[in-house]
């Protein structure tokens, strides 16, 4: 039988595990769409957009004008699912809900690096 003292450690790793990995996704994230020019970073209320951008690329489609709607959405949705993946109370809710952050991070750095670089007029 485990102590009281051994389950205290376990759960204190496990809760910092589950900080930990959305963070990390976030912060790969944000290096990632970076790496080639750093005045990106300025340009972050823009990255929501690049699911978009990735999308119409993909499905052969026009982007709606509405770029300040869609990014006011997108951040709103990313912080509604970074905040369930921090609330998620079963193994299996938070590992689908980080696999999803992941896949739309992916997703979103690749269509932010289809997109026109900082300062060019072209959006």
């Amino acid at each position: 039988m485990e102590s009281n003292n051994t389950r205290g450690q376990q759960f204190g790793a496990l809760t910092r595990l589950r900080f930990l990995l959305p963070a990390g996704a976030w912060a790969l994230a944000l290096l990632a769409t970076a790496v080639p020019d750093f005045r990106v970073v300025v340009e972050t209320h823009y990255f929501p957009f690049g699911v978009m951008v990735f999308l119409a690329w993909l499905l052969d489609f026009k982007l709606p004008l509405a770029v300040g709607l869609i990014s006011i959405v997108g951040w709103l949705a990313y912080l509604v699912l970074t905040g369930s993946i921090l609330l998620a109370r079963s193994r299996t809710k938070y590992w689908v809900l980080y696999g999803l952050l992941c896949v739309l991070l992916i997703l979103n750095v690749v269509g932010c690096h289809m997109l026109p670089p900082p300062g060019s007029n072209l959006m």
